[in-house]
């Protein structure tokens, strides 16, 4: 399982790799502009830490997603909702394959549902938002995935597992914000 992964992703675990050292530095020149802006260490390095979590967070989903790159092999198309999702439950050889597959869909997105929507909790309805933009992003990477000769498959299944993954991600953030305040407080940025 583990060495099927690993030929699957590596590339993509190589890139992610190679993109952290430019992540902590940019994350670096965050924080001096933010504590220039704040003035105060602790509300510039929470926010320079949620930033990058959520920039992380998108280019870890459209790694994914999107990779790997297999050219010219036509995309295929599921635009009945709950069918694909049904298939996997009720014809999977092995109860892991439904954990992996639906899963996943929804792990995915549980991270930027929880960043964004502390990133944008200072904003009007941002749980809303925040959902909203999950859709968006996953609607993005499954037009993609239609368009681009990847040999994916472009699945409205997957639009709503990864909604109900930045539910989630909102939901966890609501819970915390309201069991430790002062950690997740806004600092309108």
């Amino acid at each position: 399982m583990m060495v099927q992964a690993w030929l699957v992703f590596r590339e993509a675990v190589i890139i992610i790799l190679i993109m952290i050292p430019f992540a902590l530095i940019w994350g670096y020149c965050l924080f001096k502009k933010r504590y220039t802006h704040y003035g105060s260490k602790k509300e510039s390095i929470v926010t320079v830490i949620r930033d990058v979590l959520l920039i992380l967070s998108i280019i870890g989903i459209l790694l994914v997603t999107i990779y790997p790159f297999r050219w010219g092999v036509p995309s295929t198309l599921q635009l009945i909702p709950i069918v694909s999702s049904y298939d996997v439950l009720i014809n999977s050889a092995h109860i892991s394959t439904p954990i992996r597959i639906l899963g996943f869909n929804i792990v995915l997105f549980i991270p930027f549902g929880f960043f964004l929507g502390w990133k944008l909790s200072y904003h009007k309805n941002p749980q809303i938002k925040t959902i909203l933009f999950g859709a968006l992003l996953s609607s993005f990477v499954e037009v993609t995935q239609f368009l681009l000769p990847l040999d994916r498959t472009a699945n409205i299944d997957d639009i709503i597992l990864n909604t109900v993954g930045t539910f989630i991600g909102v939901y966890a953030l609501i819970k915390l914000q309201k069991k430790f305040p002062n950690v997740f407080k806004t600092f309108n940025a």
